[in-house]
């Protein structure tokens, strides 16, 4: 179907040039896809875009760009743009005060994953997910024309929502990485608007500004000439296009409105090395970077040209991974990345990771595999590789093209609008990939890369752990090891090959010995000659996708720490070091182009098996699994990188004030169990005859796993399927392991308190358990209920009437019979002298609930929510395989079966009251809070 065409009207940022302008050269202008698209103007300047797209089905998604950001405010705006953003959902013209969130929450709608909103230096966007009958998609036209022209600012919630704000710069702001992302950003962008006009905003300036301030901000920049509406959906487009002309074509530009103005980014400052030092970052990194002036993409063969040099920046991201794994490597990752930034450039960075001491060993080798790369050039192996990987990466997205969510449809526009970005369509880039992969040859990668002169002369900036005035890493120390790298030759790179599959010669095959079909699941249960039970449900929700899981339950409940740290280590060590006739590297090579294997992750109480394949990759993914699970590799090099990354995470955590405080908690509540903090000298006691006797004894003794599979399948080729892989597997122990408790928290009323860094902020956790019986079918949606319920009332109660934080957890979570209890939990982050305030209001709203204030139209509103939520979930075999596995995990039977929406639909208000009483009401828990 092919609906009226789109306009170039749309590119709504004067500074890009729309990609149907006119370019030198024989190459085809990229075209703007037009197929079920209707686009247009109305008079006063306001844009929309209509496409439709059937993914998910029964879901209109809607998206106000605004082309006005923080880059606009003046010196007492500074954050107004992001401000006049929460604003609009405290009240409109038609929507005043709290009825705007009343309505979308009584359709189901909730914050986060269908109402949204960001706010960047160029744009502001407002986002809704809503059903598509008529009546909600008129609301949700209505909605965003409150929004576009009639949001009220009423003093008293202005007032309020400068809390909230606050809030949310403490959460993004004053913490390490702020600090730090603060300082360096002043540094590197000091020289460009962009460096002073941080969307976050000035505390300062939010605790002072008045709502004349907020109210010049909306009057100069919410205006119909700086906005465009998208819409996406199975809707009528003719019928939208006459209500949006209805409704938007009174809106009016003032006559007095400010010329939109551009900025540029501009080059770095042409400085030494730049270093900032804080002694409680996570993580300790630097970069070596240029900015690129605009590079619009508006030919095919800027297409390509993108499309081929990201291909180059693979092959050597590639390599730079395979060195890194190297136990002696002095660097955890490294990399070339190249993105769109402000003001229409390009950033070009390469970026190093390392240990802590290893700064310069790390700078020096990072710069001296770059330097092999112009010297020796690549490996037709390695370009190989990198083809294989992209070909089925594109053949997937061909064939997914059906299956595009509507969200990132609409998100598309909204780049197209802001920045320009090429919307060719489906077709036109596929078969631009296709010609990219077509042209990459060893030659052009070379020549490319022979090019990255800049890399030489980069702008090196760095964020280090450590006090500024006592750390020995500089910019200087940094730069010397780069250039000293630059210079060095490791002489040419040698190419790892491979031969044949990595499982050699395969197992006779089993049988399958019965089978039984769930016709409301439409689900089969096989039973294999091995005593493995598998679950398989086809579905045609993903094109070609396949997911498998299979759990067993644990034979011991893992009470010893190293016992645990043994095991986990070993599935560290095993990732690192191959299995069957293939070390790790080869079996990189080897799965190139397809998605083969997965991963195996032990639990305290059930040991996991994972994967997503393809259809056509089941069999060799599921022998893969299974080889990995039997024929692991064990090297003592890949214990040595085990443990040193480890360690390194081990001391990122304990420098960083919420890791200690996490760690606090944690060692309060699990002393003596699997589940207690690890130490250095936990991790210097592993050793690799412990790993591998661990992994012999739990995970390569794959009895009495239970396995789900589920997605596009062929049942017909099933039995056969199976008797092939998994009926292979050997059995050598009972039918089932026994079913074990998991450990048990201890719990205190003397709180745990962590004083961290001087930031003014304060972060709180409570946690509560409650002993229960063995019933999760009959709890497990009344705690959801019931989590959705108090989440709402702290939410009302701590963020809207209080405004003391940007946001409040809380969740409820019923056990199953492998963790017998149910657990409570409630956080927020806030300003340290209202802490206390803010808890004893929030274990009120607690109070209260389990005191029986819970009406019908709270639990009608968490109904309604959790309705929407799972409709839009079973559209993913991410569900069924949730809904399968916990099913089987927590009954150990799907003869019981209900469908969780029936299992909803029975729960009465005096359940979940009952429910409240019951788990809101216990005094004793742990509870802990991090003050500066």
């Amino acid at each position: 179907m092919r609906l009226l065409p789109v306009l170039a009207l749309l590119v709504a940022c004067a500074h890009t040039p729309p990609p149907q302008q006119a370019a030198d050269g024989p190459s085809p202008l990229l075209p703007l896809k037009t197929d079920d698209v209707t686009a247009g103007t109305l008079p006063n300047g306001f844009r929309y875009i209509i496409e439709s797209n059937a993914k998910p089905e029964d879901r209109v998604v809607f998206r106000l760009a605004i082309d006005a950001g923080s880059i606009l405010e003046e010196d007492r705006q500074q954050g107004l743009a992001h401000f006049l953003e929460h604003m609009a959902f405290n009240g409109t013209e038609n929507f005043p005060g709290n009825t705007l969130i009343q309505k979308l929450e009584s359709e189901g709608v909730s914050f986060g994953a269908h109402l949204n909103a960001h706010t960047s230096f160029d744009e502001t966007v407002y986002k809704l997910k809503l059903p598509d009958d008529p009546e909600m998609l008129d609301l949700g036209l209505r909605i965003f024309r409150d929004w576009a022209g009639g949001i009220v600012l009423d003093p008293e919630e202005v007032d309020k929502e400068r809390g909230v704000v606050l809030g949310e710069w403490r959460t993004r702001q004053a913490t390490p990485d702020g600090r730090v992302q603060q300082e360096l950003w002043d540094h590197d962008y000091d020289h460009s608007r962009y460096g002073v006009r941080l969307p976050i905003g000035d505390p300062e300036v939010l605790e002072s500004f008045t709502v004349q301030d907020l109210q010049d901000f909306l009057d100069d920049w919410y205006r119909p000439d700086l906005m465009t509406l998208v819409v996406v959906g199975q809707v009528d487009h003719a019928a939208v296009q006459a209500r949006i002309t209805e409704l938007f074509g009174d809106l009016q530009t003032p006559e007095a409105a400010p010329e939109r103005a551009r900025y540029e980014l501009g080059p770095y400052p042409d400085e030494p090395p730049f270093v900032v030092a804080d002694p409680e970052l996570r993580s300790t990194y630097a970069y070596v970077s240029r900015i690129l002036p605009e590079q619009p993409q508006r030919t095919e063969a800027d297409y390509v040209d993108d499309a081929m040099r990201g291909l180059a920046r693979s092959v050597v991201n590639a390599r730079l991974a395979e060195v890194a794994r190297d136990p002696e490597a002095p660097f955890r990752s490294a990399g070339i990345v190249e993105r769109d930034g402000m003001g229409g450039s390009r950033t070009q960075s390469v970026w190093v990771t390392w240990y802590d001491g290893r700064e310069a060993e790390a700078m020096e080798r990072v710069a001296a595999e770059l330097a092999r790369v112009w010297e020796h050039g690549v490996e037709q192996v390695e370009v190989d590789a990198v083809l294989s990987q992209d070909r089925e990466s594109n053949e997937r997205w061909k064939e997914e093209w059906a299956f595009r969510k509507s969200t990132s449809v609409a998100n598309e526009w909204v780049r197209h609008v802001m920045t320009g970005e090429s919307v060719p369509g489906e077709e036109v880039e596929y078969r631009l990939k296709t010609e990219a992969q077509d042209a990459l040859t060893v030659a052009w990668v070379q020549d490319h890369l022979s090019g990255w002169t800049w890399v030489r002369e980069g702008h090196l900036t760095g964020r280090v752990k450590g006090p500024e005035d006592q750390t020995a890493v500089t910019g200087d120390t940094l730069q010397s090891a780069w250039s000293k790298g630059l210079a060095t030759d490791l002489g040419p790179w040698e190419t790892t090959t491979v031969d044949g599959d990595p499982w050699g010669q395969w197992p006779a095959h089993g049988a399958v010995t019965a089978s039984r079909h769930y016709d409301d699941l439409d689900a089969t249960l096989y039973e294999l000659s091995n005593g493995m039970k598998v679950v398989v449900k086809p579905t045609d929700l993903a094109e070609a996708e396949v997911q498998v899981r299979g759990y067993r339950p644990s034979e011991a409940s893992f009470e010893d720490l190293m016992a645990w740290g043994h095991l986990w280590a070993a599935t560290g060590v095993v990732d690192r070091s191959g299995m069957g006739t293939m070390d790790v590297e080869q079996l990189r090579l080897w799965k190139a182009g397809r998605r083969l294997g997965g991963a195996i992750r032990p639990g305290t109480t059930a040991h996991g098996f994972y994967m997503t394949t393809r259809t056509d990759d089941l069999e060799d993914s599921l022998r893969t699994l299974i080889t990995q699970a039997q024929q692991p590799r064990f090297t003592g090099d890949a214990v040595s990188k085990t443990k040193a990354e480890y360690k390194q995470n081990l001391s990122n955590t304990m420098d960083s004030p919420s890791g200690r405080f996490q760690r606090a908690l944690q060692a309060k509540m699990w002393s003596g169990t699997a589940w207690e903090p690890w130490e250095p000298e936990h991790v210097d006691a592993l050793e690799l005859d412990e790993m591998e006797q661990a992994w012999q004894t739990h995970l390569k003794t794959m009895d009495g796993t239970t396995w789900v599979i589920v997605g596009s399948v062929d049942m017909d080729a099933m039995p056969e399927l199976l008797a092939s892989t998994l009926a292979t597997i050997p059995t050598a122990g009972p039918d089932a392991p026994p079913l074990r408790v998991g450990p048990m928290p201890h719990l205190s009323d003397d709180p745990v308190v962590v004083h961290g860094s001087d930031d003014d902020q304060a972060t709180y956790q409570g946690s509560w358990y409650h002993t229960t019986a063995r019933d999760w079918a009959s709890r497990s949606v009344p705690a959801e209920l019931l989590s959705s319920i108090a989440s709402r009332h702290l939410r009302e109660r701590l963020r809207e009437d209080m405004g003391g934080t940007y946001g409040v957890r809380f969740w409820v979570s019923a056990g199953s019979r492998h963790t017998d209890r149910m657990s409570l939990s409630m956080s927020f982050v806030c300003k340290p002298d209202e802490l206390q305030d803010l808890r004893e209001a929030g274990k009120q709203v607690l109070a209260d609930l389990a005191a029986g204030h819970i009406t019908q139209a709270d639990l009608d509103i968490a109904k309604e929510q959790a309705t929407v939520a799972r409709k839009e979930s079973m559209k993913s075999n991410g569900y069924w395989m949730s809904t399968l596995a916990g099913e089987l995990n927590h009954t150990g039977s799907l003869d019981g079966w209900v469908d969780p929406q029936v299992r909803q639909d029975v729960v009465t208000l005096e359940q979940v009251k009952s429910l409240a009483a019951e788990v809101l009401t216990r005094e004793h828990g742990q509870e802990g809070w991090l003050v500066p």
